[in-house]
């Protein structure tokens, strides 16, 4: 589907090149459109950034899609957050993904399992919406995040000790290499086992044969005595 075709997320009867437009260069400041109208340039919020490194632009599967070449992919949910805290672009308008929806939804599930209290948890599943995946803030960031999340300065502090500075990566997403895949183990080929063809049994005492007649078979039949020549 061509961008022109596609419409903005927050409005279904606007285009997404307005949107790009109207809702997010025009409330970001020092942001440079292009000339085409389908991308503009600025200074990320995720970091201390001296040059522009920030694009956001039209996708060609989502109407806008944004990626810093400093902070790289997996920092578009903190990005995305930051651009709407101190720019107030609304979240509407920058759509997540399918995976990264997913991702997010599983990792508030491991919140609501994990053995902490509902004042931490509260602030913890902020912390993941907002993109952050690493230990939480201290003061006066700290607080600030507390009510967003909706909880105190003091239970904001309380969860900060409860996490005792672990990274919100390692508490509630899985490890990789814990996950030990189960080695496929081939059974060995048995070799087939000669067929006798009338062949005598050692030192020439017996011959044992298989008789197979109207459909009579795997019937052995008595075992004769070879007569001297």
């Amino acid at each position: 589907m061509a961008n022109e075709e596609l419409h903005a997320s927050c409005d279904p009867d606007l285009p997404a090149r307005q949107c790009l437009t109207w809702h997010v260069h025009a409330a970001i400041p020092e942001s440079k459109i292009s000339r085409d109208g389908r991308s503009c340039r600025c200074r990320c919020p995720n970091h201390e950034d001296t040059t522009p490194s920030l694009v956001i632009s039209l996708g060609d599967l989502a109407p806008i899609t944004w990626h810093c070449h400093v902070c790289g992919k997996d920092a578009r949910l903190a990005i995305r957050a930051e651009l709407h805290l101190l720019y107030g672009v609304p979240l509407a308008c920058l759509p997540v993904s399918r995976k990264e929806k997913a991702e997010l939804d599983e990792l508030v599930l491991a919140v609501f399992g994990a053995e902490l209290t509902p004042c931490t948890k509260l602030l913890c599943i902020r912390a993941l919406h907002e993109g952050l995946r690493g230990p939480l803030p201290h003061a006066p960031a700290l607080i600030d995040l507390g009510a967003r999340a909706g909880v105190s300065r003091a239970q904001a502090f309380r969860a900060a000790s409860e996490l005792a500075g672990r990274t919100l990566n390692h508490l509630f997403i899985p490890n990789k290499k814990d996950h030990v895949k189960p080695v496929k183990v081939t059974p060995a080929r048995r070799a087939p086992t000669p067929v006798s063809n009338g062949d005598s049994v050692a030192n020439g005492d017996l011959d044992r044969t298989r008789s197979v007649s109207n459909g009579d078979s795997g019937r052995i039949t008595k075992p004769r005595r070879l007569d001297a020549a």
